[in-house]
């Protein structure tokens, strides 16, 4: 048994005892014989519905929810199903300072609750050894909002899976702290899967804390950056608006940028002062400069990532340099196979030793055979000889 578990099993004693010694306060028979008012038995039912399918969620009708493998955890999670539920469906009925709609609004919230753990435990959505907590979070709610007070610090503390659960009761839209519970559930979400935080800002750009989370996964995601830095809608805007970040700032100036895809293999040079936006403009209008350039960099890149660091968008330069070699290159001298030697392989005249062995190699599958023993081979191994 884990820590972890065996920290749970503890709590969950603690909480199995404290159950017997309020058992005379709320016994059974008190919570069996409840009749709510006729205009809440619907709400209610709903409740005790939701109990009886998460009690079968686990694949056995025994009125049993068995999600572990210790039977002492549990009995505990079955009794938080039942005996917890119960109590707080005779609490709410029995709070003299709720009126109608006030308890309503929490009877379907603990259905809505009930639900989501439901539907949500299997696929690990949400841990169902939570139940207990995730309960206890949203009775906090519940007490903050009768008092006018936000809900947003019992959601902040919780982790994103649990708070998610609380928020699925959907009924504190009208909290003051609503609005700012759910901004900490994107953030925490943010944060858990970093990959998704484009996406996931894409449908709130809003967020106090977009300009933050963009600086924190920008340079573990630049293509994501760059294509969402391009978009006509607000997080786009929001993006271009940010200025005290170097690496954002050159990534939202290629999207506005007409070549932004001819600067972009050059990030972490550009990034780094190694060469502008203007030198990189002067080598793109020539296609044996341009490819020069990249296999230039190339070189860095590659100096850099023997010595353990790795540069912005190192794939995208590969892929840039593949393109070029095949298009500029190798496709012209597969074009000319019928031609004499001089007129096939002029284009390759101009380039070193390292420049043709990337051209080569990046066109693996694509150059013809005899392109490369007739031609860029021996180029190759001429230029090495001479550069000796």
């Amino acid at each position: 048994m884990t820590a972890t578990l065996k920290y749970r099993l503890i709590a969950f004693s603690l909480f199995f005892i404290s159950y017997g010694l309020n058992a005379q306060m709320l016994d059974t028979a008190r919570l069996n014989n409840l009749k709510p008012p006729k205009n809440r038995e619907l709400f209610h039912d709903n409740i005790d519905k939701e109990q009886k399918g998460l009690l079968a969620s686990d694949g056995k009708a025994d009125q049993q929810f068995n999600v572990s493998t210790n039977e002492e955890i549990n009995l505990l999670l079955t009794r938080v199903v039942t005996r917890r539920i119960d109590e707080f469906q005779y609490n709410i009925e029995t709070d003299s300072l709720l009126d109608h709609r006030m308890k309503v609004n929490y009877l379907s919230g603990m259905s809505n609750l009930l639900r989501y753990v439901k539907q949500n435990w299997k696929s690990k959505t949400v841990n169902p050894l939570q139940l207990d907590d995730i309960i206890d979070a949203y009775l906090e709610c519940m007490e903050l909002d009768k008092k006018g007070s936000s809900i947003e610090p019992v959601i902040k503390r919780l982790p994103y899976d649990a708070g998610t659960a609380v928020m699925a009761a959907e009924n504190f839209q009208r909290n003051s702290g609503y609005r700012a519970a759910k901004d900490q559930l994107i953030l925490k979400y943010c944060l858990q899967k970093p990959s998704q935080t484009f996406l996931t800002l894409k449908s709130n750009p809003d967020v106090p804390f977009a300009d933050s989370l963009i600086k924190l996964v920008a340079k573990k995601y630049p293509s994501q950056l760059y294509t969402y830095a391009q978009a006509d809608n607000k997080l786009g805007v929001v993006i271009r608006n940010i200025k005290d970040d170097p690496f954002v700032a050159a990534v939202s100036r290629m999207s506005r940028s007409k070549s932004g895809q001819v600067y972009f293999p050059f990030l972490d040079n550009i990034v780094q002062g190694k060469i502008t936006f203007e030198e990189i403009d002067q080598a793109e209008r020539d296609s044996v400069q341009y490819f020069r350039l990249l296999v230039k960099t190339q070189l860095q890149y590659v100096d850099r990532m023997l010595n353990g660091d790795t540069a912005y968008a190192h794939k995208d330069l590969l892929a840039r340099l593949e393109k070029k070699a095949k298009d500029v290159f190798v496709g012209t001298i597969n074009a000319l196979h019928n031609e004499n030697a001089n007129v096939r392989f002029r284009c390759l005249q101009n380039l070193t030793a390292e420049e043709l062995y990337y051209a080569a190699v990046l066109s693996d599958g694509l150059i013809y055979t005899s392109s490369y023993t007739a031609g860029v081979y021996p180029l190759m191994m001429q230029k090495d000889s001479a550069a000796w």
